[in-house]
């Protein structure tokens, strides 16, 4: 819709592919899920187009997907799911432990306490933030949740690299396995499974950490006994 209606009123032989790479760099500010979604509808568009005769080539075919921005906490699929180890998680309630906004964003415990003591009244949204100049309260915004999230984990060595994201990888890691990937992916609210099956490398990794760290153990027991 935004395309359309930017050049909708446009001959479509002259939409070129240098107005649309140029188009979906503008799109900057969108996720890059959806960004990568955005791209494919024009794309299948365009080749709807070409199927009807309005072209003889689609534009925007071969332009390549938008790289993810690790700043903004994002990833390839294909990339390893990162998630807190134990320790980090233990750390990690534990500088939440005195934040009951970002406590209840963290664990989803204490969720009761929030809401009575801490939850703005007459504002719809769970979570919210008040602004220090004006006092207004409004939704609050992922940004705030993270650089909240940032200056709390900051406390710690061991939470050095912790992304917010990495609380819902953890999540999903510490339940592949125990319950059916098609459930797991309608839980984490994945539309593809291949998304979901990322999860299955990670429980590989955590098997074979846990295959060396026992070996180990033995090997130590082994050795005090000789």
């Amino acid at each position: 819709m935004p395309l359309l209606a930017q050049y909708g009123g446009w001959s479509i032989e002259i939409i070129s592919r240098q107005l649309l790479s140029e188009y979906l760099e503008s799109l900057a500010h969108l996720s890059i899920t959806t960004h990568h979604r955005h791209q494919a509808i024009i794309q299948a568009l365009f080749n709807f187009a070409v199927e009807q005769g309005y072209l003889t080539v689609n534009p925007i075919a071969g332009i390549r997907r938008r790289k993810p921005d690790p700043g903004k906490e994002e990833h390839d699929t294909d990339q390893v799911v990162r998630y807190l180890s134990e320790e980090q998680l233990a750390v990690l309630y534990e500088v939440v432990a005195n934040d009951t906004r970002m406590h209840a964003i963290v664990r989803l415990l204490h969720m009761e306490e929030y809401i009575k003591y801490e939850r703005a009244i007459g504002v719809p949204a769970l979570f919210t933030a008040q602004h220090s100049l004006t006092g207004e309260v409004s939704r609050l915004s992922y940004r705030q949740a993270h650089q909240c999230f940032r200056k709390l984990i900051a406390q710690s060595h061991i939470l050095k690299g912790v992304r917010l994201h990495d609380l819902r990888h953890t999540f999903a890691t510490e339940r592949v396995g125990l319950m059916a990937l098609e459930e797991l992916r309608a839980l984490m609210g994945h539309e593809n499974i291949q998304t979901t099956l990322r999860y299955q490398k990670v429980t590989s990794l955590r098997a074979e950490e846990v295959a060396h760290k026992a070996l180990n153990i033995l090997t130590n027991s082994e050795n005090k006994l000789l």
